[in-house]
């Protein structure tokens, strides 16, 4: 998805989330950067996911925000989306998607449970419903090897 759509729909929740667009708005050719630099989101939380007022980054990622504290970047060479600890060699804690659109894919789907959740007074302990979503996020986002990060995004584990 698009950084346009993915804003466009978090208008459609209840409650609505509004977002700004930058008036100096331009195409990055990401769209996880486009998120970033041309919308007013970095006070808008996902869950333990939030974007940055700015993108950094070098020849080999971009940094686009955080993740409990670590950092969620794009590998430049790859595309691909993931979290990386704050050390000097970048491990990585998480793969999160194939590419920026499709974390957004996977982020909307989470987004949205996490809005019916609300709305709905679903039960938090409904564990089973959560690794359903995940395994849902996992397959938008490219794969069951991002199932890890979106069984931690939507705090459900296996028994």
């Amino acid at each position: 998805m698009k950084a346009e759509e993915f804003i466009t729909k978090l208008a459609t929740l209840t409650p609505a989330i509004e977002v700004e667009r930058y008036d100096d708005a331009e195409d990055y050719g990401d769209e996880l950067v486009n998120l970033a630099m041309n919308y007013d989101i970095s006070d808008v939380d996902f869950g333990d996911i939030g974007f940055a007022d700015e993108v950094l980054g070098d020849d080999d990622y971009y940094e686009v925000g955080m993740f409990e504290e670590k950092y969620l970047v794009i590998d430049r060479q790859s595309g691909e989306v993931r979290v990386e600890a704050d050390d000097e060699e970048g491990t990585i804690v998480y793969s999160c998607a194939e590419t920026s659109e499709k974390f957004l894919d996977a982020l909307w789907v989470a987004v949205r449970y996490f809005s019916v959740q609300l709305n709905e007074k679903l039960k938090d302990t409904d564990l089973e419903s959560r690794e359903l979503k995940a395994q849902q996020c996992a397959e938008v986002a490219g794969s069951e090897d991002y199932f890890p990060f979106y069984q931690d995004f939507l705090n459900c584990y296996e028994r």
